[in-house]
């Protein structure tokens, strides 16, 4: 097993040699004299993935599976009396989803175990779950395969529906209007169920959305969207609004052909994933390191966190999402 950090992130009690013991942000600040048993931190909301697609667990060996979709419905058609029918079948395609492992891990020395005022195992491993929420839904909301990410998301998926801005305008220019090209985008069966996605900042950008007053003066009347006594996110055009921080934000969107938002119900029209779940395991005798620092935990009193997951996820009918991008320059 192979670290590719340095074992002075180890987490420990500020006291050991050889693990930065000047500093007590590994882990001294967690047994002071007297200390609540609480860290105070902000909880990170992931988790939309999981949450809005469709969830199918694998089973059985390997790391993929094929997932049937129709591709083409019944064809009826007006036949004069007596006059022979026309013969329709449906027709059938396959999409296939691909399990990928994400993990994470952490040491720590026995001495902290034994002396926080937490249960610092347990905290960890709570950091390590909401930090593989947020991988995949950066990975299957934004990921974008030509770039460094190991997911084409589904802002970035193949065969979605895509609506352009005009000309020269980026997410800082979207207004409603956007919104409801991506409704008229899908059809109406496709649209049940459906929400938008988007970043906060975009939904920001679309709640400052003001009428003119009667002197044709822009932005200075009332808000059209939501008003500042509301509560959010709310619906928009009679849809639900779903706010992720893994998707683009209005600066992160700010080149042409960019995408950054789109409108769908994921329970139809993408399948999340995975096998066995969460697994989580506590290592006592592994060496851990990059080979020029290694760590035997025996050795050196330590105990390794490990959690890793396998998961994956596809869009099974990518026809029905509706991406909106930002406009050409030209």
């Amino acid at each position: 097993m192979q670290l590719k950090t340095d074992p002075s992130n180890a987490l420990h009690t500020g006291s050991r040699s050889g693990l930065d013991s000047s500093s007590d942000n590994y882990g001294g600040h967690l047994v002071p004299d007297l200390f609540l048993a609480e860290v105070n931190r902000f909880i990170e909301q992931y988790g939309v993935a999981r949450r809005e697609m469709r969830y199918l667990p694998f089973g059985g060996e390997g790391n993929e599976r094929t997932i049937p979709t129709l591709t083409t419905g019944i064809t009826t058609y007006w036949v004069d009396e007596g006059a022979s029918k026309t013969v329709s079948r449906p027709e059938f395609g396959t999409v296939t989803q691909k399990l990928k492992t994400v993990a994470a891990l952490s040491i720590m020395t026995e001495e902290i175990i034994e002396d926080s005022a937490i249960d610092i195992v347990s905290f960890v491993t709570q950091l390590m779950g909401e930090a593989i929420a947020e991988a995949e839904d950066k990975q299957f909301l934004a990921g974008d395969t030509d770039g460094t990410d190991t997911w084409d998301g589904v802002i970035h998926a193949d065969n979605v529906e895509t609506v352009a801005m005009t000309t020269t305008d980026r997410a800082a220019d979207i207004t409603p209007d956007h919104l409801l090209g991506l409704i008229d985008k899908l059809k109406t069966s496709e649209r049940i169920g459906a929400k938008f996605f988007m970043h906060p900042t975009v939904w920001s950008k679309i709640r400052a959305y003001r009428a003119t007053t009667h002197d044709d003066t822009a932005n200075t009347g009332a808000y059209l969207v939501q008003s500042p006594t509301d509560g959010g996110p709310g619906s928009f055009w009679g849809y639900p609004v779903v706010l992720s921080d893994a998707l683009p934000s209005v600066s992160d969107a700010d080149t042409e052909d960019d995408p950054f938002m789109f409108f769908t119900n994921l329970k139809r029209t993408a399948v999340y994933g995975d096998k066995q779940g969460l697994r989580v395991k506590v290592l006592t005798e592994a060496t851990i390191g990059d080979g020029s620092n290694d760590i035997k935990l025996a050795q050196h009193d330590m105990v390794g966190l490990r959690v890793h997951k396998r998961v994956g996820y596809v869009p099974v009918l990518p026809g029905a999402i509706a991406v909106l991008q930002n406009g050409p320059t030209t």
